[in-house]
């Protein structure tokens, strides 16, 4: 075993030892549209019986998107920001969900982005935020609730809730960058 693997399963021969037991769930960002890459994930999630979050993008969605999920019951829809744009400096890390627009105008974005996905996917849209390259700007957290969501979702430890109202379920291992955390 190399990367990644080895020190998860080390984590679960421990929690095994200790009686505990891990859920475990998956995450896949930036769906906008249909391909054989999101088939291939959404066979393995419906094979497995693994629950996916599906970081869906709002502004771009197409019908193909739908077509797809719509049969899949392992899915849940959840939104990743609002068009996946950079709106940094060229000297700083991508982000959508910065500051470097008035939080008015981002919210805005959000709660439009939050409509068009209740409004397509019903029930099966769970109103997590997954911000675009797992960042925003601590100042937008108080008002996600306010725009509905009741999560949010980034990558690395758990740090219980980012605002009142607002729970944090991240994910812990990138499978393509081979990063665990």
């Amino acid at each position: 075993m190399t990367g990644w693997l080895e020190p998860l399963y080390r984590e679960l021969d421990e929690w095994n030892y200790d009686g505990v037991g891990a859920t475990f769930w998956w995450r896949d960002d930036d769906a906008q549209s249909s391909s054989a890459e999101l088939e291939r994930i959404l066979d393995l999630a419906q094979k497995y019986d693994a629950p996916l979050g599906l970081a869906v993008i709002p502004k771009g969605m197409d019908d193909t998107l739908t077509a797809l999920i719509r049969p899949s019951p392992a899915v849940t829809v959840l939104q990743h920001g609002f068009s996946h744009g950079n709106h940094a400096s060229p000297d700083e890390k991508k982000m959508e969900l910065g500051s470097h627009r008035p939080p008015v105008v981002v919210h805005r974005q959000l709660a439009a982005g939050f409509k068009a996905l209740r409004d397509e996917f019903g029930g099966r849209f769970l109103p997590v935020l997954v911000p675009p390259w797992n960042r925003i700007a601590t100042p937008l957290l108080a008002g996600l609730p306010q725009t509905g969501f009741t999560g949010l979702s980034t990558f690395g430890p758990r740090a219980g809730r980012a605002a009142a109202g607002l729970r944090v379920v991240n994910t812990h291992i990138d499978v393509i960058s081979a990063e665990l955390r």
